[in-house]
């Protein structure tokens, strides 16, 4: 007689004396070794249905919830030609992104602990505490932004991913992927973000010099780095100004801690992911993270604010305008201006005097020049001593690229 059997022989021979009466619920809660509760719920199941309240319901009914040994071998031949290293969490997860296969976590746990498969993400759990900022309250009251450099591709070659999160609803708002960590990058983010939720109340971002300029501030006290910092003029706070978004330094990683435990989490999940789709490229990245991986995400990770208002407002100004950098030059009198050691000739501002210019420069339209508040197209000349040249769009586009996407920490340098 298994151990099973003998416990129901004891309730079945325990419960008829609670429902006569001559045994009280607690006694026989102490008998059974059963809660109180539990000893007062299977009484009434025995005076509504009578001994069958000590079969299982579960015993008869036949399910097909079962995994077979032939998917289960499918399943670790997958991991190990696909997703080897990967932890297992991660791996339950792209299952279903990748695989349509719908496994519950514990599932997973017990193929692998059959298996004797270890996950590579096993480690002692840090006892220490810390104090934790509480969350805003509201959607769109505080966006934090930050970067993470990884081989995405699981190559030799690293990629940075940019990325905003909403502090409130820890829904991840924009993922874009470039070669460093630049302009290019976060205004991929902040496009996407505007575009689809518009504009939050406050930023909270790191002192990378996409963000304030280098040399970083390391100097006074906290205070005073911070009022140096604030009041230093760069292409993200000109935005910000406009949008009246406040920005919030961080002096540390720990204060932005959402954000840096996502980066934990996509490294663990995507290089993977890319790898079992066939993803190599940046803008095939992006493309597959903002149709699919971010709704996906969000899904699961995604909870509902404290406060049910929405702090993000709607934008009024033209994207591709706002989001473009803008460089102050001046025009000489033949309609010609250098930037970079590129020259630039403007036909339309081709005069008798001398004129003072600001260039735009956008993924979105290249490059153009705007005087008294009217934009003027561009062509690109390769030598300052040409007449006006056709237009070159592929080598305006390389200009564009190499400014955007160069490494702003080499570039203050």
């Amino acid at each position: 007689m298994t151990q099973y059997e003998r416990k129901q022989k004891r309730k079945m021979l325990v419960i008829p004396l609670v429902a006569s009466g001559r045994l009280s619920i607690r006694k026989a809660a102490k008998t059974l070794n059963m809660s109180v509760q539990g000893v007062f719920m299977l009484k009434h199941r025995y005076l509504k249905i009578g001994n069958n309240a000590f079969i299982r319901q579960c015993d008869h009914v036949a399910h097909n919830r079962k995994i077979t040994k032939e998917a289960e071998k499918a399943i670790i031949n997958l991991y190990n030609n696909f997703y080897s290293g990967e932890n297992f969490s991660a791996f339950q997860k792209n299952l279903l992104l990748a695989e349509n296969i719908n496994l519950p976590y514990a599932a997973v746990l017990r193929i692998f602990k059959r298996n004797k498969i270890k996950s590579p993400k096993t480690y002692k759990r840090n006892t220490k505490t810390f104090d934790i900022r509480p969350e805003r309250m509201a959607e769109g009251e505080l966006v934090q932004m930050d970067a993470s450099k990884h081989q995405w591709f699981m190559t030799p070659e690293y990629f940075t991913l940019s990325g905003a999160i909403d502090d409130s609803t820890h829904k991840i708002l924009a993922l874009y992927m470039t070669k460093n960590e630049c302009r290019q990058g976060y205004n991929g983010v902040l496009k996407e973000m505007f575009k689809k939720d518009g504009v939050p109340l406050n930023f909270y971002v790191d002192r990378h010099s996409s963000f304030v300029r280098n040399p970083r501030k390391d100097f006074g006290t906290e205070s005073e780095r911070l009022f140096y910092s604030h009041n230093e003029k760069t292409h993200f706070i000109d935005i910000c100004n406009k949008l009246n978004i406040n920005v919030i330094l961080a002096l540390s990683p720990q204060a932005k801690g959402r954000i840096e435990r996502l980066w934990e989490t996509l490294q663990g999940q995507l290089p993977f992911l890319f790898r079992r789709l066939g993803i190599r490229t940046p803008h095939s990245a992006n493309i597959y993270l903002r149709d699919v991986f971010i709704p996906f995400y969000n899904s699961l990770y995604a909870i509902p604010s404290q406060n049910h208002a929405n702090c993000f407002r709607q934008i009024r100004l033209d994207l591709p305008e706002l989001l473009a950098v803008k460089i102050p030059r001046y025009c000489d009198k033949e309609g010609y201006f250098t930037l970079y050691d590129d020259y630039f000739f403007v036909p339309s501002l081709a005069g008798s005097y001398r004129k003072k210019i600001t260039v735009y420069i956008s993924d979105d339209f290249g490059i153009k020049a705007k005087y008294k508040d009217k934009f003027y197209e561009v062509e690109y000349t390769d030598n300052f001593s040409t007449t006006q040249s056709s237009g070159l769009p592929a080598e305006v586009q390389r200009i564009v690229s190499d400014f955007l996407c160069s490494d702003l920490r080499q570039e203050s340098n």
